[in-house]
């Protein structure tokens, strides 16, 4: 009867490999999959579950790093046939957090700033867009 029923029990799945972050000096990608995913378990997939709650709102249920957690989403009707979807993942729910600093040391000089302090947050956005026909 409405997009999100509709939507409500799509699974999905985002191979890791198919990274792209569209670094000119192709050198980000490499590193991701090695020193993020690659400390990681089962990582050849980052997958899931879109669901519904009883009172209508949106969220998904994420397996990564052998364990499943829910991400509560804000849903934005952009037109009649689209929405977008947007909420927080902290990757401690999924301890993730020897691969978030992982990847701090291994791009530590990058990640430094002007305070002399390295930092890489355990927040990751999570944004979807999703047209109907």
């Amino acid at each position: 009867a409405t997009a999100m029923e509709a939507m409500n029990g799509t699974t999905f799945s985002i191979p890791v490999s198919s990274l792209f972050t569209n670094d000119a000096t192709g050198t980000r990608d490499p590193k991701i999959k090695e020193f993020f995913f690659g400390v990681m378990e089962n990582t050849e997939l980052i997958s899931g579950v879109f669901n519904v709650s009883e009172s209508g709102e949106p969220f998904i249920d994420v397996k990564l790093n052998g364990n499943t957690e829910s991400i509560p989403l804000e849903a934005e009707k952009i037109s009649e046939n689209n929405y977008a979807f947007s909420g927080v993942m902290d990757l401690k729910n999924w301890n993730a957090l020897a691969a978030v600093a992982s990847i701090n040391k291994a791009c530590e000089v990058l990640h430094t700033g002007p305070d002399g302090v390295s930092k890489t947050w355990s927040e990751v956005a999570v944004k979807a867009e999703v047209m109907f026909k």
